[in-house]
């Protein structure tokens, strides 16, 4: 019998620590450290209730969070960094957090009454899951530093009709607009081409004044360099698999050339040296009258060189380089530079050595007969005759 008594005892000890350490653990969970000191300050303020000073250094209370009365989250210009705990001021149907310098948000989850966002002038670099706020009707992240949209935004189309997220860095939309009714959408002031504007055209309220002007559309050459009479090839790099765009090539501020496909070719000469940019143009009814513009890129022409060549100096080596297995290459074993100049003084290859040559132009294709001036190390000459 007293051994019974005493397992019983030891049970309903254990059962009281355990529940014990469990309201040791809820209480615990209760309270989490608001790690921006800005943010903590303003919670402190704002919602006196929610805030332990004593507790954490400064802890959200995210209990009493969720019964805070204020809706409203007004913390512009506080000099804030991070407002995570955010998310646990479940009754809130309105933010105001502009002028501040917030990066991201960990998640949005749980703001599930959450109706107006205004994060503008911050320094976003995502909308982390903000399509999981089903209520949100409108969303301002002007002048952040957003390069895309989330995908799963369209999630929102039965609900969003105000957005605004112009002076950006979005180079791209995967969303489909075309499903939402808007009020009003801004987009300018990115990076968007006419593969992601001309979508757009099919919204209710497309506006092209709220679509352009976009910034400069960066390139990935910005520096052509070309020897004179060589073929100069000036790539635009944008929406050239879209039909009815036309590209005008400028020189300072002078068009110096038209094409619809996007790509510039001509034989460069010494007076092509200088800056330029192309200007995209749509056809498009809706976008009549507007135009994107790339940034500004440089083109460089060397001189061709002439080199003096000796006729009938005779020839150091003949190659014929037919394939037979006979004279199709010339071997340069020591270090240093080459360069081959034809009869005519036109520099037609250049390479460092050691290197196997086979009798080709800088462009792997096989030299005409002819011969050709060999100078090596800028110093020594050859004679080379090339023969079929």
């Amino acid at each position: 019998m007293k051994r019974v008594k005493a397992t019983l005892l030891f049970s309903v000890k254990s059962w009281l620590l355990l529940l014990f350490l469990g309201v040791l653990n809820t209480a615990n969970a209760q309270f989490i450290a608001i790690k921006d000191p800005a943010f903590r300050d303003y919670i402190a303020t704002r919602c006196p209730t929610s805030y332990r000073a004593d507790t954490l250094g400064g802890a959200l209370d995210t209990i009493a969070a969720k019964t805070c009365a204020k809706t409203t989250l007004n913390g512009m210009a506080k000099n804030i960094l991070s407002a995570d705990e955010i998310v646990y001021f479940s009754k809130l149907d309105t933010i105001f957090l502009m002028d501040n310098s917030i990066t991201k948000f960990n998640t949005f989850k749980g703001l599930n009454s959450l109706i107006y966002i205004s994060l503008l002038n911050n320094k976003l670099t995502s909308l982390s899951d903000i399509y999981t706020v089903k209520t949100l009707k409108h969303l301002s992240v002007k002048n952040n530093q957003l390069t895309t949209l989330p995908k799963n935004l369209d999630s929102l189309k039965n609900s969003l009709n105000r957005i605004n997220v112009a002076d950006n860095y979005i180079t791209t939309i995967d969303v489909d607009f075309s499903k939402f009714t808007f009020e009003w959408f801004i987009v300018n002031n990115n990076y968007l081409s006419f593969e992601d504007i001309l979508p757009l055209t099919k919204n209710n309220v497309f506006n092209p004044n709220n679509i352009f002007p976009q910034k400069q559309l960066p390139l990935k050459v910005t520096n052509y360099k070309v020897v004179e009479d060589e073929n100069l090839i000036i790539d635009s790099e944008y929406d050239q698999s879209l039909t009815g765009i036309t590209y005008y090539l400028y020189k300072g501020n002078t068009v110096i050339e038209t094409a619809t496909t996007g790509i510039f070719t001509k034989q460069a000469a010494l007076t092509d040296e200088g800056t330029y940019y192309v200007e995209l143009k749509s056809d498009h009814p809706l976008t009549k009258g507007y135009s994107l513009q790339t940034q500004k890129f440089q083109v460089e022409v060397t001189p061709k060189p002439t080199f003096p060549f000796v006729e009938n100096e005779g020839s150091d080596a003949v190659l014929s380089p037919n394939g037979d297995g006979v004279q199709d290459f010339y071997d340069f074993r020591e270090k240093g530079e080459v360069k081959i100049i034809n009869s005519a003084g036109v520099l037609v290859n250049e390479f460092a050595t050691p290197y196997q040559w086979h009798a080709t132009d800088k462009n792997g294709n096989t030299l005409k007969p002819d011969y050709y001036l060999i100078i090596i190390n800028n110093a020594e000459k050859k004679y080379i005759s090339i023969q079929y």
